[in-house]
């Protein structure tokens, strides 16, 4: 994300070529601290919170946004929520106002009749249920891609370790098929021969686990 830069910091110092950041970009409130506040989305319309960093691109300022959750990013919103947490702020400690790049259609808050209050009651119920499951959906798979990542640091060195790790992982989730009856209830209607194939792997998860 490219920002205009503020003419009286431009005025103050259009003498120097190299500008630094804090020159040219809104900072964080706090100083020396991580930007707050954005999300990005990919194509599919979905939101997640983006780490953001200031670099430079063709020689000018701007505030990368990243997530692992979304590979190719195509919009960016920022202070997007109903307790916002950006913290940005420009000349005189203004805060920076909420922004977005997209364009996509927002819901529409509730009208006064009677038939469309009761359906916008319902697109928003239904909007609501879809963005919990969406987020548990993000909380999954960012797990998914931060326990390696911590397993990795905590055992920094050490293969053995960090191969036990993984195959008490594997163990944990095979349990999973067992501790849980209504799930494990239903593995003949996934498929029929699933629970011995599941015996079978723990059974061999557990021989190497004992060399």
């Amino acid at each position: 994300l490219f920002f205009d830069q503020d003419p009286v910091v431009y005025e103050r110092w259009k003498h120097i070529e190299n500008n630094a950041a804090w020159q040219v970009l809104p900072q964080p409130r706090e100083g020396k601290a991580p930007i707050k506040g954005f999300i990005i989305s990919g194509a599919d319309r979905r939101w997640y919170p983006a780490r953001a960093r200031e670099t430079r691109l063709d020689k000018k300022w701007c505030i990368e946004l990243s997530s692992d959750l979304v590979k190719e990013p195509v919009a960016a919103r920022y202070g997007w929520a109903n307790w916002p947490t950006g913290n940005l702020v420009g000349r005189e400690r203004i805060p920076v106002p909420t922004f977005r790049t997209d364009n996509w259609p927002l819901p529409k808050g509730m009208n006064y009749s009677p038939e469309a209050k009761k359906a916008s009651e319902e697109k928003i119920k239904a909007l609501r249920e879809t963005a919990q499951r969406q987020a548990l959906d993000r909380k999954i798979r960012q797990m998914q891609i931060d326990l390696p990542a911590l397993e990795r640091d905590l055992h920094k060195g050490n293969a053995k370790a960090q191969i036990e790790g993984k195959i008490n992982r594997i163990i944990a989730v095979l349990d999973e098929f067992k501790t849980d009856p209504w799930l494990s209830r239903r593995l003949d209607e996934y498929s029929p021969q699933l629970s011995e194939k599941l015996k079978v792997l723990e059974k061999n998860i557990n021989d190497l686990k004992s060399n």
